[in-house]
């Protein structure tokens, strides 16, 4: 019936292997009471299991009526389990919510045999251990000895060959032992009965074979038995054992009533999502009446505006079109062949080719010119200038350092109380960039607020889209907003470039944050926030007039900065904003927004400085070096060099040694003073040995300036040239005048003097023109959130199930469920869940949606918005549910279908 030869079992724990079973050698007749014993750890449960099919042997063989397993497959051992062999286990291992009968019913139902045959069957085998009349009650309801009976009418149910007994009477008393121990014996007469067991006794008593085990050999067999060839039975045809889908529905549902609470906190949590997306879907019908009446009050909001500098989106989606091509060029190609990807630069280049220039003087004298025909379109409005102001902020942090808000956080040396941003060789860089550069972009982390209609400093769409989280909106020109975002939070480094924590905490959070240790939030006070202040200082004060009448900059020098700070225009900040929870267009990018008023303010006191007046007084010379702005050959644009290098104060001309000097092989710059390399670069200025070729590059770099230029670096703002214009309309016709006359305009004058514009009223009309769809896909995604935590959360319960029935899987994997079988039910469990949830979900929102609309007409003061869900919507959000839910759950049950059913049955 059985046989083993030369059978090997070892297990693994980390690098050590136990070797539990050594070449086993046995046979056993069909018709034999067989009792395995010996000493724990001998091998007999892991034989028990390998007999069975719940385990597998490492070399071996096993063979059933004399046919070999190795090559069965998983339907083979499922049949196998299923018809050839009952097992009764130690600690029975009934299933607790299934009543006796389902529970002795379980195997005949895997395999599919009906409910009427399969109930016959039952009674009779309950009526042959003695409980017919507990038929009806669950396992918690029974004796031990009782529950050992149900577990053998379990394994007789399919009237199997060969009955596996594991210590079943382990936990019973002397008496009970007996009974199940006689009651094995009859049942022997007909079948192979194998037994493990510890009672000697019980083996010397009722067994008809006694088979000793010892470190996984076997030291004594009372009865052993060679089988013969004329012996084998006609080998039996395996069939597939299939457990039917609603099969899996019976056995799930029996599993969720026997937990009512735990199932219907998971319905009502799996179905907020589906009632949330309901809901949505119900008001979307009358959406559109509420959006036309929110059309016509946006359009006082948002303008059609022009910048400096403007970005065509559409370049991005065809760069997106053509980089994917490209992608799957190369992807055709194989993976035998080595290309060059060109995307980043094709990335690059249309990026850079999407930002374009406009040309806003030319706009400005068009707009101008009162017989503009885009003068009858613009509204009460009217037309806002804005321009960029060339500043520089300061603060001092809590420890008194003064920091710049564009400082480089990675260079961090303190110089005479200030942070030094700068550095000895990126003094010279810094300093050229700022005496001869035409960038005006203004100060980091600061930036100026769209200004409102009729001279309001704040712009209505700023208001609508932020809140005050403390102070009060700006009124003076000195006052600046602190910009957070939705999470009240700014980047750290922003916080120490405006000096709201101190250089020590920066450094400490870095620090921290290298190491790896443990990094304890940073909360900072919005009252505190407000009472700090700010200290700008404009370009124009960066410049000091020498005794010849030159100007120079200082604005780099260290020791120069609280002479600047001194005379500094201080800004104070008022209020602490944040964007509201459902801010559309929350647009300020920086972390300080100041105000029209401090531009205008900074424009008079610019055009008033010194520097400025200076240099319009004298438009022919550059008074930063003396020099005439005409100069363009090369001799004197290296004379201009020397002349200009001269002109520096120490701390700059040590910056520029640092840079020659290397350019001189016989000369070393260490250890040597900044007195000494002043001294040094004078002396190498007035001999041949300066590198005529890196002085021509420096005088071409200064011969490049211009009157100009050195009125925009002085921070001069010409109104002619603004940074944006922002043009109203009143009204959508208006707003459409707007746009076709700019489109007039674009035709009339040269491709490179058109204008690419931002309207943000047809952002917003072309939105609405399909704001259903959009509205609805955003809400529906931000309500699919829940669905996708409702999907996590379902993973967990069936994980925590998968947990609390192991047992329960290894049982049904020993009665002969297949792998897939076992996931059938757990995906049926979650299938009545999301179906459960998805009613739940759809009812409520049917309930909900007569006070809804009674709501939206009392709030809304109409009646066009009226709630509905659609019959034919509300069956897909059901089998949404059931999908979402489904899905939730897939991982946990295909785990579950891997589990070793011996390691199962071994957990408790």
């Amino acid at each position: 019936m059985l046989q083993i030869r030369d059978l090997v079992k070892a297990y693994r724990s980390g690098e050590q292997t136990y070797t539990v079973l050594h070449h086993l050698n046995l046979a056993f007749r069909r018709n034999e009471f067989a009792v395995i014993s010996g000493p724990s750890g001998s091998g007999k449960t892991t034989l028990l299991n390998i007999l069975g099919g719940l385990d597998h042997c490492d070399s071996g063989e096993l063979s059933i009526d004399g046919i070999s397993t190795a090559n069965y497959k998983e339907k083979d051992w499922g049949f196998y389990r299923n018809r050839r062999v009952g097992f009764i286990f130690q600690f029975y291992n009934l299933i607790p919510h299934q009543t006796v009968l389902s529970n002795v019913e379980l195997a005949m139902t895997i395999s599919g045999v009906s409910r009427k045959q399969r109930r016959e069957r039952a009674m009779q085998v309950l009526e042959q251990v003695g409980l017919t009349e507990h038929i009806q009650k669950h396992p918690n309801e029974l004796s031990g000895g009782q529950m050992q009976r149900v577990a053998i009418a379990r394994a007789l149910v399919n009237d199997p060959d060969i009955l596996l007994a594991d210590e079943p009477t382990g936990s019973l008393d002397s008496a009970t032992s007996q009974q199940i121990a006689s009651l094995l014996q009859q049942i022997a007469e007909e079948r192979l009965v194998i037994m493990v067991t510890h009672n000697t006794e019980l083996a010397e008593k009722y067994a008809t074979r006694s088979i000793v085990l010892k470190d996984g050999a076997v030291i004594s067999d009372s009865n052993p038995y060679t089988p013969q060839a004329k012996d084998a039975p006609k080998p039996i045809q395996p069939v597939k054992i299939r457990l039917g889908f609603f099969t899996s529905l019976m056995l799930s549902f029996h599993n969720l009533r026997s937990k009512k609470s735990r199932t219907l906190f998971t319905v009502i949590a799996g179905s907020i999502g589906i009632w949330g997306i309901a809901l949505i879907l119900a008001l979307a019908t009358g959406m559109n009446d509420y959006i036309s009446g929110f059309r016509q009050r946006t359009m006082m909001t948002y303008p059609v505006t022009l910048q400096s500098e403007s970005f065509e989106v559409e370049n991005l989606f065809n760069l997106r079109t053509a980089l994917v091509g490209d992608r799957q060029k190369y992807k055709d190609r194989g993976n035998n062949q080595i290309y060059a990807d060109s995307s980043a630069i094709k990335a690059q280049a249309t990026v850079s080719s999407a930002t374009v220039e406009n040309d806003l003087s030319a706009f400005k004298a068009y707009l101008d010119d009162p017989g503009s025909n885009i003068h009858q379109y613009i509204g009460e409005k009217g037309i806002v200038y804005q321009y960029h102001v060339n500043f520089s902020v300061y603060s001092y942090d809590s420890n008194g350092w003064i920091v710049r808000s564009d400082a480089d956080v990675g260079d961090m040396g303190k110089t005479d109380g200030v942070v030094d941003m700068i550095g000895s060789a990126g003094g010279l860089v810094n300093g050229f960039s700022q005496l001869f550069s035409n960038d005006i972009a203004g100060a980091e982390n600061f930036s100026q607020l769209a200004p409102g209609a009729d001279g309001a400093l704040v712009n209505q769409a700023v208001l609508d889209n932020y809140e005050l989280l403390t102070g009060s909106w700006p009124t003076e020109y000195n006052e600046v907003l602190l910009v957070l975002d939705r999470n009240n939070a700014l980047d750290t480094h922003v916080l120490y470039q405006l000096g709201l924590i101190s250089q020590s905490q920066y450094r400490q959070i870095t620090e921290c944050i290298e190491t790896g240790g443990r990094m304890d939030a940073l909360y900072i006070d919005p009252q505190a926030a407000c009472s700090h202040t700010f200290y700008l200082v404009p370009a124009c004060d960066t410049y000091e007039a020498t005794e010849n009448g030159i100007f120079r900059y200082i604005g780099d020098n260290s020791t120069r900065i609280g002479e600047l700070l001194e005379r500094a225009i201080p800004l104070k900040v008022c209020g602490v904003i944040r964007p509201i929870k459902t801010a559309e267009h929350a647009e300020i990018t920086t972390a300080v927004a100041y105000t029209a008023k401090l531009t205008d303010y900074l424009i008079g006191y610019i055009e008033s400085s010194a520097v400025v007046q200076a240099q319009q007084a004298d438009p022919n010379h550059n008074i930063l070096t003396g020099i005439p702005f005409s100069a363009e050959n090369q001799e004197q644009k290296i004379q201009n060099a020397r002349t200009c290098i001269s002109l520096l104060h120490p701390e700059q001309k040590a910056a520029v040694y640092d840079i020659l000097a290397p350019y001189r092989a016989e000369e070393t710059i260490a250890n040597l003073t900044d007195s000494e390399k002043c001294a040094d670069i004078d002396l190498w200025l007035s001999t041949a040995e300066a590198d005529p070729v890196l002085l021509l590059f420096y005088g071409s770099y200064l011969s490049g300036c211009d009157y100009e230029a050195n009125l925009l670096s002085f921070g001069l703002i010409d109104y002619d040239h603004p940074a944006a214009i922002s043009l109203y309309a009143d009204d959508f016709a208006g707003k459409e005048g707007i746009v076709q006359c700019i489109d007039e305009y674009n035709h009339s004058v040269p491709w490179m003097q058109r204008i690419h514009y931002t309207d943000y009223v047809n952002l917003i009309t072309a939105s609405i023109r399909s704001v259903m769809d959009v509205i609805i896909a955003v809400l529906i995604a931000f309500v699919a959130i829940s669905l996708i935590v409702s999907s996590v959360m379902i993973g967990i319960i069936t994980s925590i199930s998968v947990r609390e029935r192991t047992r329960e899987i290894g049982i049904l994997r020993a009665l002969g469920t297949s792998r897939w079988n076992v996931c059938s039910i757990f995906n049926a469990e979650n299938i009545i869940i999301g179906f459960s949830a998805g009613l739940f979900g759809v009812g409520i929102t049917y309930l909900l949606q007569a006070p809804i609309n009674k709501l939206l007409a009392s709030v809304l003061n109409t009646e066009s918005l009226c709630a509905r869900l659609p019959l034919g919507a509300a069956a897909i959000l059901v089998a949404i549910s059931i999908v979402i839910t489904l899905l939730g759950g897939m991982i946990p049950a295909l785990r579950t279908a891997k589990t070793d059913p011996a390691l199962t049955m071994r957990t408790e």
